[in-house]
């Protein structure tokens, strides 16, 4: 109605008697005061229905009620055109004025926004396309993810607040445990404390505070996720290659998912089993041993309790961060997997006589090629994130093995300890043997993907394809690896790496105990 009126502006007597009309002046000096009155009441009602919606937008960011928002805000920008079309130049100075402060105000438009970041117009539309089509693409995915079941330690451990609050808690706490223990022994000179039954503790604990870091540090805790959703959706979705290449994927998934039940069982009884329990000495762990030293009363019961209560998310959070690089290894090797097995189909096409002059083999092949480089670049992208986030860990993880190796074996056993020390053994050699399995699996999955480009039929197709093959074989060439600056590399030579060094640091100590 507003635009409908301005517009009427422009109908007026002729130009010679404009001027002197007084009565055309005086209706249009109603008419421009009644727009502009109607203009402000328009603006606050616009900011009113803006606070309105200030979060609700964010909400209802969706459907067919922002399409027809969109469609009546329309004519808001059409204000300022037909203020600027009117018969101006046949008004008296007065109501000239009045259009050059009515024309400042309509270059504001009304818009319904939220601070200017959601704005209901047609751009939105497209926006929510946008954000819409990669989500899809991603659930997609996820609903095909056989693996998902690994995650789900890792997501309960992060689901809410107060999770996260008790992860904090015990990290904190046994942060503080260990170090004070250690300053304890460092201002009594008990250094025999060392090389006694006490040994595995002080084994055990740097890996464990590295298992806590890895999993509460929000610079690791946001790369993971990072990884997770920014890399995830741009690979292949694992039915690509049809239902049967899915079914073997799907066995794997449920022999790892079998293996991470059995694991999280292990933990479990062997957290049970490191609780003193009848005719148990309490003083078979260190911080117990001191806080019994130090504290009594109701501080030492409170400090049993935690601390006991500890082992089972101790136990937790060490599983948790190795489903979480499962996870990770498993989906790098099936696309690794799914990558090769797409380029050996490459190599079933026609006769030779009739190869140069298919077209749609050629542009199949094209097709294909262009594919699996485009896989290949972002899986190496996807390497190169997770070696981010295991160049430090790979070290704690290696070093904290090697000690709670050699303190297994080294430290003085009783009947119940050496019980509790082959569980340990047992689900470190477990989780380290996957670990190093997965590792090799990858790196020769990726060598696979050199020789399956080398073995295609190259000879088969046009120069545009032998010029896509021969980048592609420049690429394949560098394999994906999971490893820190090449110093340690997942594989099986890491396993004989590990055996080495707990041998060769064992002959040590006992060469000086022999000494000593």
């Amino acid at each position: 109605m507003l635009n409908v009126r301005l517009k009427n502006l422009s109908i007026g007597p002729d130009v010679r008697y404009a001027f002197k009309d007084e009565a055309y002046q005086q209706f249009v000096k109603t008419e421009l005061i009644s727009c502009i009155k109607l203009h402000q009441r328009l603006l606050r009602c616009v900011k009113a229905i803006n606070n309105l919606l200030y979060y609700p937008i964010f909400y209802y960011a969706a459907g067919a009620v922002l399409l027809v928002l969109a469609i009546i805000l329309g004519p808001f920008e059409k204000v300022f055109v037909c203020g600027c079309n009117t018969a101006w130049y046949l008004w008296n100075t007065d109501n000239r004025r009045f259009l050059c402060l009515f024309l400042c105000k309509t270059q504001k438009e009304l818009v319904l926004s939220s601070s200017g970041i959601v704005t209901i117009n047609y751009q939105l539309l497209i926006s929510l396309y946008r954000a819409i089509y990669p989500t899809l693409i991603f659930l997609l995915q996820v609903s095909g993810d056989s693996l998902l079941l690994l995650m789900h330690l890792p997501r309960i451990l992060s689901a809410n607040k107060f999770i996260q609050i008790i992860g904090y808690f015990y990290y904190t706490f046994l942060t503080v445990t260990i170090f004070g223990d250690f300053l304890v022994i460092l201002l009594n000179k008990e250094w025999n404390l060392f090389l006694s039954e006490y040994l595995t503790f002080f084994g055990g604990m740097p890996l464990i505070l590295a298992c806590y870091v890895t999993r509460y540090h929000r610079s690791y805790h946001k790369m993971f996720w990072n990884i997770y959703h920014d890399i995830f959706p741009l690979l292949w979705p694992l039915r690509t290659l049809g239902i049967e290449e899915f079914n073997k994927f799907r066995k794997v998934a449920k022999l790892a998912t079998f293996t991470s039940k059995i694991v999280i069982i292990m933990v479990l009884i062997t957290s049970t089993g490191g609780l003193p329990w009848y005719g148990d000495e309490y003083e078979v762990i260190l911080p117990v041993k001191i806080a019994m030293d130090y504290f009594d009363g109701w501080l030492l019961k409170l400090f049993l309790i935690t601390f006991f209560s500890s082992f089972y998310h101790m136990g937790l959070t060490i599983i948790s961060n190795v489903f979480s690089l499962t996870y990770l290894m498993l989906h790098l090797y099936n696309q690794l997997r799914m990558l090769n097995v797409r380029l050996k189909n490459l190599s079933t096409g026609p006769n030779l006589k009739h190869a140069f002059e298919d077209a749609a083999f050629q542009e199949f092949v094209n097709t294909e090629l262009i594919s699996c480089i485009k896989l290949h670049q972002r899986l190496l992208r996807f390497t190169e994130a997770v070696n981010n986030l295991l160049y430090y860990p790979i070290f704690y993880y290696t070093a904290g093995g090697i000690l709670i190796g050699l303190a297994i074996i080294v430290a003085p056993k009783t009947s119940l300890s050496a019980v509790r020390f082959g569980f340990v053994a047992l689900i470190a050699m477990c989780l380290t043997v996957v670990i190093c399995v997965l590792g090799q699996l990858l790196e020769n999955e990726s060598e696979k993907s050199f020789i399956c480009g080398y073995s295609t039929a190259w000879y088969l197709w046009n120069t545009d394809n032998r010029r896509l093959l021969c980048l592609f074989l420049l690429k394949t060439q560098e394999k994906l690896v999971l490893s820190s600056s090449g110093i340690i590399t997942i594989n099986y030579k890491l396993l004989i790496d590990l055996y080495h060094a707990i041998y060769s640091t064992l002959m040590f100590l006992l060469s000086v105990s022999e000494i000593l």
